[in-house]
């Protein structure tokens, strides 16, 4: 058999089941390339399926589960920005406050208004003299009914019940007022910005002094504790990986370090260009010292 017509056995992938035949020729390379993409994808998926999950390490990406860009609830003059770029923040933690000289004078009159009880206190004295003098007149009319007429009767016995409903009145003022202290808070709040997560502040964009409008965001927050990893897995080991499961994670320098990650998040749609799905799972970072955006190495535990 001359060169030309020879065939040439190989299996570059070292993948088992994998037979790579060509003919040499000046087609040879193309063929080749075309051949071994096709019997790789055929053999692929038993080629995991005899291997155990954690046998395979993948490349995998950290990054931060949440990002968010930071903005007032209304627009404004920006009186005080408390926080730099990079520093660490904590949830609830107050990062902005937008010009608010009008809404603290408006609280501080409602505040003064339902402190004011002393229409209550009138109220209360008004029921308690018409009750007393209802109760006389009602002990006169049974001792000597002659005495009272009934003109004098109905004008005592409703003076009371008016009495009664300033009462009522005056409570229910009082009550409006505590309300207005609530709303007068809530106005107040709607110029301070406080951070929703705890994290660390990646961007900032503006400055005190500047007017914040609707469109623009003042601060850029990052969540890095805990950490998410993403990892593609191939869809022979699909149901393999479910929440809960245990995984190692292996950085190159400068870390180069190891940690556990647990599995939260295995989807039930896979790609079926790439035949993988993906898989997520949460990585502590109690102390920060890991970044988000880094790459590396992923290798499942034995349950």
């Amino acid at each position: 058999m001359s060169r030309s017509t020879a065939a040439l056995t190989r299996n570059p992938l070292g993948v088992p089941g994998l037979r790579l035949d060509w003919p040499c020729g000046s087609l040879a390379p193309l063929a080749a390339a075309a051949l071994a993409l096709a019997q790789l994808l055929a053999v692929a998926p038993a080629f995991a399926q005899g291997r155990a999950l954690e046998d395979s390490s993948f490349d995998c990406l950290v990054d931060a589960p949440a990002r968010v860009k930071l903005s007032a609830a209304v627009p404004g003059l920006i009186e005080a920005i408390h926080v730099e770029r990079g520093d660490r923040v904590k949830k609830g933690q107050l990062l902005v406050e937008l010009e608010s000289n009008v809404e603290r004078a408006q609280l501080a009159i409602a505040r003064s208004r339902a402190r004011n009880d002393q229409p209550v206190k009138a109220a209360q004295a008004r029921v308690k003299f018409t009750a007393q003098a209802a109760d006389r007149i009602i002990r006169l009319k049974q001792t000597n009914p002659g005495a009272v007429t009934a003109l004098q009767f109905d004008e005592v016995t409703s003076q009371a019940d008016i009495a009664a409903f300033n009462l009522r009145e005056a409570e229910l003022n009082l009550e409006a007022a505590a309300l207005d202290v609530e709303r007068a808070l809530a106005v107040l709040d709607q110029k301070r910005v406080v951070s929703p997560i705890d994290g660390i502040v990646v961007e900032r964009t503006m400055e005190a002094g500047e007017y914040r409008n609707e469109q623009s965001s003042i601060l850029t927050l990052a969540q890095i504790d805990p950490l998410q990893v993403e990892v593609f897995i191939p869809v022979a080991y699909y149901g393999a990986t479910p929440p809960g499961r245990h995984a190692e994670v292996t950085f190159d320098a400068p870390l180069a370090s190891r940690h556990q990650a647990t599995v939260t998040v295995a989807d039930q749609i896979l790609d079926t260009g790439s035949g993988t799905f993906a898989v997520r799972l949460t990585l502590p970072n109690p102390d920060l010292a890991i970044p988000a955006g880094l790459r590396c190495r992923l290798r499942f535990q034995k349950d």
